[in-house]
Parts: C-alpha cells; sequence; structure tokens
C-alpha cells in the first residue's frame, strides 16, 4: 500500500512539473514491419521516431512554440505526417526505400505559423520507384527543403509540391541518375516576398518514344519581391523538359535554365513592375514563352541549341525591354522569334547567330520603341520582319551570309514604320544572293530615314544576284532615302510622298535597275550606276514633282538606258543631270530622256565614249516652261540628239564628236 502512494505521488509530481516546464520529449524506435507510430504533443516539445522495416507509418502532431519533429524511416513504403502549429517549429523527415516494393514513401508536411522549417529528404536505391513530398506552410518567413534522389534504374515519379506563404523560402532538389528514369515534378505555390529554387536532374529513357512531360517545375508567387529559379540538367540528351513560372506584382525575378534535352519548354508570366525573366535553353527542340504585363519589365532568352527554336515574347505597359538569342555555338537550323511589345519606350535585341531557315517578326506599338534584328554568318531563309507604330520609333536589320539563287533560298527583310521621327536600316551583305530588303514608312511618318545595304558577288554557285531593295516613305517631310547596292542584276525602288525629300541609289555591277518617285517640294535624287570594274545594261528612272534635283550617272557600262521626269510646283527650277558611258570601248547604245515641266528648268545630259567612237547613243530633252536650258555632249557615231523646248527664252547646246550624228532642236511653240 505504501509503494502505491509513492508511485501515485511521483505521478502527480509529473503531472505537475510538466505544465511548469512546458516541454515534453517523445522517442519512439521501431523496428519491423507494418509498425505505426503516432505522437501528439502541446508546448514546446521533441519528437523522435525512428522507424526500421517496412510499411512504416509514423505521425506527429505539435502545437506550440520550439516544437521539434523528427521522423526518420528506412523502409519500403514508409509514410510519414506532421502537423505543427504555432512559431519556429522544426520539422525533419528522413525516408530511404531499400527495395521494390510496391508501397512507396511519401511525407507530408503542414506547419502553421511563423518563421517555421521543414526540411524532407528522400532517398531511393531500389528500381521503379516512387517518392512523394508535401509540404504547406502557412505564415510569415517559413522556409522549406526538399531533396530526393533516386539512383536505381527506372525509378518513377518524383513528386514535390510546397505551398508557402509571405516571406518564405522553398528549395526542391530532384535527382534521377538512374538509366531510364522516368519523370520529375515540382510545383511550387507562394504568397509575398518569397524565394524559390527548383533543381532537376533526370537520366531519361533509351526509347525517345517515352519522353513525355519527364521533367517538369511549375511555381506560381503573388505578391513583391518574388525570385524563382529553376534549373533542369538532362543526363541523356533526350528528354522533355517543361518549366512553367507565374509572378504578379512588384520586383519579381525569373530564372530557368534548361541545359540540354529534346522538347524543351519554358513559359514565363509576370504582371507588375519592375519583373525580371530570364530563360537559358541548350539543344534540340526549344520552345521558350514570356508574357509580361506592366512596366519597366526585362526579358532576356537564350536559346543555343542545333534545331528547331521557337521563342514569343509579349510586353504590354511602358520601358519594357526583350532580348532573345538564338544559334551562338551550334550554328542552329529552322528558327522562329515572335516579339510583340505594347506600350511607350520598348526596345527589343534579336540575335540569330550561324543559322539558317530563321524566322524574326518584331511588332512594337507605343511611343519610342526600338528594334535591333542581327542575323548574322549565316546561311539561307533568313527572314526578319518589324513593325513599328507610334512616334520615334527604330529599327536596325543586319543579315549577314550567304543565300541562294532560288526564291526558296532567299533572305528577307522588312520593316514598316507608321510615326513620327521614325528610323530604319536594313543591311544585307557578305556574299548575299537573291536577297529582298523592304522599308516603308507610312503616311503618319515624318522626319524618317530609310537605309538598304545588300552586297552580293559573283561566287560559285551565284550565276546572278538578282537583290531586290524596296524604300517607300508617304505622307511626310523631310524624309530621306538611300538605297546601296552591289551585285548582278539588282533592282532598287524609291517612292517619297511628301515635302523635301532626299532619295539616293547606288548601284554597281551589271543589269541594275533603279526607280525613284518624288512627290512633293524640295526633293533631291541622285542614281549612280556601274563602277570602275564594269557594269552593262543598267537602267534609271526619275520622276519627280517640285522644286527637283535629279543626278544619274551610268558609267562604264553598255546599254544604259535613263529616264527623268521633272514637274515643278513649287520652286524656282528642275535641275537634271545624266551621264552615261565611259573613256572604255564599246560604251556605246546608251538612251536618255529628259522632260522637264516648269520655269527656270536645267538639263544636262553627257553621253561618253571616247575610247572607240562606238556611237549609237541617243539623247531627248523635252522642256515645257520658260528660260529653260539644255546641253547636250556625246561621242561617237551615229548619235541623236532631240532637243524640244516650249514657250520662250530657251537655250541650247548640243556637242557631237564624230561621224554620222544628228541633232534636232526646236525651240518656240
Amino acid at each position: 500500500m505504501k509503494k502505491t502512494i509513492l508511485a501515485g505521488a511521483s505521478i502527480l509530481a509529473l503531472s505537475i512539473a510538466a505544465p511548469a516546464f512546458g516541454q515534453s520529449v517523445s522517442d519512439v524506435d521501431q523496428t519491423g514491419s507494418g509498425n505505426a507510430a503516432t505522437v501528439s504533443q502541446s508546448g514546446s516539445n521533441n519528437s523522435d521516431i525512428d522507424q526500421t522495416g517496412n510499411n512504416n507509418v509514423a505521425s506527429a502532431t505539435q502545437t506550440g512554440a520550439g516544437n521539434t519533429s523528427d521522423i526518420d524511416q528506412i523502409a519500403n513504403g514508409g509514410s510519414a505526417l506532421v502537423t505543427q502549429s504555432g512559431t519556429t517549429n522544426a520539422s525533419i523527415v528522413t525516408q530511404n526505400d531499400t527495395d521494390a516494393g510496391l508501397i512507396d514513401p511519401e511525407a507530408t508536411v503542414s506547419q502553421f505559423g511563423d518563421s517555421n522549417l521543414s526540411t524532407v529528404s528522400q532517398t531511393a536505391d531500389a528500381v521503379a520507384t516512387t517518392l512523394t513530398a508535401n509540404v504547406a506552410q502557412a505564415g510569415n518567413g517559413n522556409e522549406s527543403t526538399v531533396t530526393q534522389n533516386a539512383s536505381g534504374a527506372g525509378s518513377g515519379d518524383l513528386f514535390a509540391s510546397v505551398t508557402q506563404s509571405n516571406g518564405a523560402t522553398s528549395t526542391i532538389t530532384q535527382t534521377a541518375i538512374g538509366p531510364n528514369a522516368f519523370d520529375a515534378d515540382a510545383t511550387v505555390v507562394q504568397n509575398g516576398l518569397s524565394e524559390s529554387v527548383i533543381e532537376q536532374t533526370l537520366n531519361g529513357p533509351a526509347n525517345p518514344a517515352q519522353n513525355t512531360d519527364q521533367v517538369s517545375a511549375s511555381v506560381t508567387q503573388t505578391g513583391d519581391d518574388h525570385f524563382s529559379r529553376v534549373t533542369q540538367t538532362p543526363l541523356a540528351g533526350r528528354e522533355r523538359l517543361s518549366a512553367i513560372v507565374n509572378q504578379s506584382g512588384v520586383n519579381n525575378n525569373s530564372e530557368i535554365d534548361q541545359l540540354g534535352g529534346s522538347g524543351v519548354n519554358a513559359s514565363v508570366t509576370q504582371t507588375g513592375v519592375d519583373g525580371t525573366s530570364i530563360i537559358l535553353q541548350d539543344r534540340f527542340s526549344l520552345n521558350a514563352t514570356l508574357n509580361q504585363g506592366g512596366t519597366s519589365n526585362d526579358s532576356v532568352i537564350i536559346q543555343d541549341g542545333a534545331f528547331s527554336a521557337r521563342t514569343t515574347v509579349t510586353q504590354t505597359g511602358a520601358n519594357n525591354d526583350s532580348f532573345v538569342q538564338q544559334g551562338a555555338t551550334n550554328a542552329g537550323v529552322d528558327l522562329d522569334v515572335v516579339v510583340n511589345q505594347s506600350g511607350a519606350d520598348n526596345e527589343s535585341d534579336v540575335n540569330q547567330n550561324e543559322v539558317s531557315r530563321a524566322d524574326v517578326n518584331v511588332i512594337q506599338s507605343g511611343n519610342r520603341n526600338i528594334s535591333d534584328v542581327n542575323q548574322l554568318a549565316g546561311g539561307d531563309n533568313m527572314i526578319a520582319n518589324v513593325t513599328q507604330t507610334g512616334d520615334d520609333n527604330n529599327a536596325v536589320v543586319n543579315q549577314t551570309g550567304d543565300a541562294g539563287n532560288s526564291l526558296s533560298q532567299r533572305n528577307l527583310a522588312s520593316v514598316l514604320q507608321a510615326g513620327s521621327g521614325g528610323d530604319a536600316t536594313i543591311t544585307q551583305s557578305a556574299n548575299a544572293r537573291g536577297e529582298t530588303a523592304s522599308i516603308t514608312q507610312q503616311a503618319s511618318a515624318i522626319d524618317n530615314t530609310a537605309i538598304i545595304t545588300q552586297t552580293g558577288d559573283g561566287a560559285a554557285g551565284a550565276p546572278g544576284n538578282g537583290n531586290v531593295a524596296t524604300i517607300t516613305q508617304g505622307g511626310g517631310s523631310l524624309n530621306f532615302s538611300d538605297v546601296n547596292q552591289a551585285g548582278m542584276g539588282n533592282q532598287a525602288t524609291s517612292t517619297q510622298d511628301g515635302s523635301s525629300n532626299n532619295s539616293g541609289i547606288f548601284q554597281r555591277s551589271t543589269g541594275n535597275v533603279a526607280f525613284v518617285d518624288q512627290i512633293g517640294t524640295g526633293g533631291f535624287s541622285r542614281v549612280f550606276q556601274g563602277d570602275i570594274g564594269g557594269g552593262t545594261n543598267n537602267f534609271a528612272d526619275v520622276e519627280q514633282n517640285g522644286a527637283n534635283f535629279s543626278f544619274v550617272g551610268q558609267g562604264t557600262g553598255n546599254g544604259n538606258s535613263a529616264t527623268v521626269r521633272q514637274t515643278n510646283t513649287g520652286g524656282p527650277i528642275n535641275t537634271s543631270n545624266v551621264a552615261q558611258g565611259d573613256f572604255s570601248p564599246g560604251d556605246d547604245n546608251t538612251a536618255a530622256n529628259i522632260t522637264q515641266v516648269g520655269t527656270g528648268n536645267l538639263s544636262n545630259l553627257t553621253q561618253r565614249d571616247t575610247g572607240a567612237l562606238g556611237g549609237d547613243n541617243l539623247a531627248s530633252v523635252d522642256q515645257q516652261g520658260a528660260n529653260n536650258i539644255s546641253n547636250i555632249l556625246q561621242d561617237g557615231a551615229l548619235n541623236v540628239a532631240t532637243v524640244t523646248q516650249s514657250s520662250d527664252a530657251n537655250n541650247s547646246a548640243i556637242t557631237q564628236t564624230g561621224t554620222g550624228n544628228s541633232a534636232i532642236v526646236t525651240q518656240g511653240m
């Protein structure tokens, strides 16, 4: 009886002492199969559950502050469930699956409160093993770490899910290095000032047909000052990768690194202010999609792949910037970029290096947009299209590479601008053949500048370098147009509708064709065709309506033709200067037709062939107006000069060197 009383007194003392200290300690060790352990504690408690065996189940529930739960399971089929309510609680779950049983490790951790810590570590050495971890933390300043490592052959699904609220940190590391691993999935949901890091490494199956969503990551962050980084590394080089990041708020940052694989997809959506997104992809079949809405967002996408890459960038708002690079070291083929920016002060840079069959489409709507497209050191079938609507737009397109002569192998560049102060430059060079460049500046554009440069040669595989350049400027004043072509069979067209326009076309080699049409006052045009090295069969057609000045120079070539039509509607004088032929033998059979309508016109026409006196040149000048002056100089035999001047006080001078020449002058009708 006395011992019973003592025992009762001891129990009573413990029951009184426990609330005084506010701390309980639970230590459970189990060895064997089919074990189960359940611990429930309140206060500042410690729980340690160690299970060795099969089909173990452990559950720990703790309420209070400063609780610690440690569950260690070495078995196939271990299951751990931890629930903690309070602040500064810590949960550690360690699971190791050693054989290929039907039940695989699974850990679920739920923490409610601030400054809680959760660590889940899962390891599987057996074949065909699935690891699952679910962590949910509600509160501020929580931290979660999930590590999953499967080294067995044919590992199953590595699944990790983390949900956190404000000021949280999440790290998920998934590694499946055994051959023919199935897939790895990671999902993170965070709210407010949080950080997420996901690292996934997988050794995929040998059969490419099995490559379906093998490595996937999804991150959703709501609020301000988030950071997300996803790194996916396939070891076999044929795995399919997928990363999706959604961020809303201010000052969010996202980085996706997908270093390998075949069938690689990345998608980032950011809504808010000061968002930054970086996407890095490598190898085959790359796809990157970016959507940013708000102001002051930045995007960088780099795809270093050998075959098939797609990039789509959509930015809405002000002060957004986009940079896309494809190719670089692996000389990519079959590439596509689409950039769509809506808002003010947008900038877009697209670089495609050492590529072929590459397309770029940039659409910018807003004020003061800038677009740079560089397709460098590539082959054929490079296409670049830039469309800008708004004020102060600027577009630069550079294409360097060899293009074939067929329609299916040509490089194409196009710039369309509708706005004031727009600037456009297209450069196609490096033995370019069969290229086409077009710049259009529409009616609402003022103070525009357009420059096209094309370079072609007669290298092997280029029987005819038929480059084509077209510039159209409409409805604006002070426009400037410049076309520079070097190659065979080039064609250039410049159309300007407005006042004070300036157009220059420079062509070298043979068979060049130039069309200039200026509608407005104060237009200025000059055309140079041929070069010292030669150039025949050139054709120039210039039509001006205003106080115009035109110079056409066709030298060192046979069969040149020039037509100039000037109508004076707003200035004191039209001036036309045409120079054809050169001092080389056989420079003959040129033709020039000059028509001037207005007052005070001046025409100077020179057709030279002093080297051989070949002749057969044709000169025709028709001046309609008062105070006109016409000067014609012809070398060679059998030349014909015709001058028709209407109205009073006209002046005509014709000088012909050689025999069999004829001159007809008609004045005052």
